[in-house]
C-alpha cells in the first residue's frame, strides 16, 4: 500500500484514475450495443453505424494533439479539467440528440476528452507517485479502463431490459460529472510545479502525500535536473538519445493495438457459439465473464509492476499471447480449445501490453516536453486502433479468421523481438535517472 498520509488527497488522485479509466474504455465499447436501439430511431446503414465508433476515435486523436500542449503549458491539472469538461457536455448531448447528425457531433467532443485524458491522467499519476509505487499507480488507469469495459457489458446486458440507448449513451455523463466535482480537489502535479519554478508549491504538495525524508529527496533531484537542464524543444525530441525514447514509445503504443486484442474480443461473441452458447443473453453473460478476467489480470498486473518490472512483464506476457494467437488459429472452430484460447489471450494481454504501454510513456520522457511527447506516442496509438477497426472485416474476408489470428501472433513476434532488444526496464527509477538514461544512449 502506498504510504501516504493524507488519505483525502490520495482518494481524490484514486477517483481521478479510475473514472478517467472508465470513461477512456466505456464510451467506446458500449456503441456494439445501443447500434441496435440507433437503428431503430435513425435511418444507417454499415458506414453510418463504423462512424458512431470512428468519429470517438477521430475526436480522441485530435484530443491527443491538443492535450499534449496544454498539458506542458496550462498544467496537467487545467488539461485534464477540459477533459472532463468535454466529455461531459459530449456524453450529455449524445443522450440528448435528435438527429444522427448530432450524435456524431457529439460523440466526436466525447473522443476528444478521452483523448486529452488518456495522455493526460497517466503522465499526472507518474508524477505524482515515488518510484518504487509508479508503476502500481499508472496501471491503475489500465485496471479502470478494464472495469469501464466490463461496465459496459454489464450495460448491454441490461439495455435488452430497458431498451434505451439514450440512457446507455447518458451513464458516461454521470461518470464526467463527478470527475469534474473531483478535479477541483485535486492537487497540481507537484513536478510540473517545479518546472515551472514553484519549488515551494511542488514541496507542499509532496508534503501532503509523503513522509519528509522520501519528498525532500524527489524535490532536490528534481531541482537539481532542473539547474543542469538544458531547454529541450520540441525538434530534440527527434535527435540522439530522445529519439530512441520516442521510437519506444511510438512502437510499443502501436504494438498494443496491432497484436489483436480488440479483434480477439470482437470475436469472443462468435467463439462463444461455436461452444454452445446459443442465445445472445448467454453470450453477453459470457462476454461479461471475460470482462471480469480482463479485470483480474489488469489487478495482478498493477499488484506486480513495481516487483517484476515493465520489461520483465512484457518478456512474460507477449510469448504467451502469441501461444495463445496461434491456438486460435488452429482450433476457432473448435470450441473447448476456441474459449480457452480466448481466455489464455486476455490473461497474457491483460498482464503485459495492456498495462505497460501506459506506464513506460509516462515516464520515458523529460518533463519540459513530456506532455507533447507522450501525445505523439499515444496518437500513434489511436492511428493504429483506427486503422485496426476499419481493416479488421476485410482482413477477415481475405484470408480467413484462423489466418487472421495467425497474422496478430506474427506482430506479437515481432513486439516480442522489439521489447528484448530496445526496451529498458525502468522499474524502480526516477524520472530523472529515466532521462539520464536516454541522454547517455546516444
Amino acid at each position: 500500500m502506498l504510504n501516504i498520509r493524507e488519505k483525502k488527497e490520495f482518494l481524490i488522485v484514486f477517483g481521478i484514475a479510475i473514472v478517467f479509466g472508465i470513461l477512456f474504455s466505456y464510451p467506446i465499447s458500449i456503441a456494439s450495443g445501443v447500434m441496435i436501439f440507433l437503428s431503430s430511431e435513425f435511418v444507417m446503414n454499415s458506414f453510418s453505424k463504423s462512424s458512431v465508433v470512428c468519429l470517438v476515435l477521430l475526436g480522441a486523436m485530435a484530443g491527443i494533439l491538443a492535450g499534449g500542449f496544454v498539458a506542458d503549458r496550462y498544467g496537467r491539472k487545467r488539461a485534464i479539467f477540459f477533459a472532463g469538461m468535454f466529455l461531459f457536455f459530449g456524453s450529455l448531448f449524445s443522450a440528448l440528440a435528435h438527429t444522427f447528425i448530432e450524435l456524431l457531433l457529439f460523440r466526436f467532443l466525447v473522443g476528444c476528452g478521452i483523448g486529452i485524458s488518456s495522455m493526460v491522467v497517466p503522465i499526472y499519476l507518474a508524477e505524482i507517485a515515488l518510484p518504487k509505487y509508479r508503476g502500481k499507480m499508472v496501471s491503475l488507469y489500465q485496471v479502470a479502463i478494464t472495469l469501464g469495459i466490463l461496465l459496459s457489458y454489464i450495460t448491454n446486458l441490461a439495455l435488452f431490459q430497458m431498451q434505451s440507448w439514450r440512457m446507455a449513451l447518458g451513464l458516461s455523463a454521470i461518470f464526467a460529472g463527478f470527475a469534474i466535482i473531483l478535479i477541483y480537489f485535486m492537487p497540481e502535479s507537484p513536478s510540473w510545479l517545479i518546472s515551472k519554478g514553484d519549488v515551494g508549491g511542488g514541496r507542499d504538495l509532496l508534503l501532503k502525500f509523503y513522509p519528509h525524508k522520501e519528498a525532500e529527496e524527489i524535490i532536490h533531484k528534481a531541482v537539481e535536473s532542473k539547474k543542469h537542464r538544458k531547454k529541450i524543444g520540441f525538434a530534440k525530441l527527434f535527435q540522439g538519445g530522445l529519439k530512441k525514447a520516442l521510437f519506444v514509445g511510438i512502437l510499443l503504443s502501436i504494438f498494443q493495438q496491432i497484436t489483436g486484442i480488440n479483434a480477439v474480443i470482437c470475436f469472443a461473441p462468435e467463439i462463444f457459439h461455436h461452444a454452445g452458447i446459443s442465445s445472445l443473453c448467454g453470450k453477453f453473460l459470457a462476454t461479461m465473464l471475460l470482462g471480469m478476467l480482463n479485470v483480474g489480470t489488469a489487478l495482478f498486473a498493477m499488484a506486480r509492476m513495481d516487483r517484476l518490472g515493465r520489461r520483465s512483464l512484457l518478456l512474460i506476457g507477449i510469448p504467451g499471447m502469441i501461444l495463445s494467437l496461434v491456438l486460435l488459429g488452429l482450433f476457432f472452430q473448435n470450441s473447448l480449445a476456441a474459449v480457452g484460447s480466448l481466455l489464455l489471450y486476455i490473461m497474457f494481454f491483460g498482464i503485459s501490453l495492456g498495462p505497460v504501454v501506459w506506464v513506460l510513456t509516462a515516464e520515458i520522457f523529460p518533463l519540459e516536453i513530456r506532455g507533447k511527447a507522450v501525445s505523439l506516442a499515444l496518437f500513434t496509438n489511436w492511428i493504429a486502433q483506427l486503422l485496426v477497426s476499419w481493416l479488421f472485416l476485410f482482413i477477415v474476408e481475405a484470408i480467413g479468421i484462423g489466418q487472421t489470428f495467425f497474422l496478430f501472433a506474427l506482430t506479437s513476434l515481432l513486439a516480442l523481438l522489439f521489447v528484448y532488444f530496445f526496451v529498458p526496464e525502468t522499474k524502480g527509477k526516477t524520472l530523472e535517472e529515466i532521462q539520464e538514461y536516454w541522454q547517455k544512449s546516444k
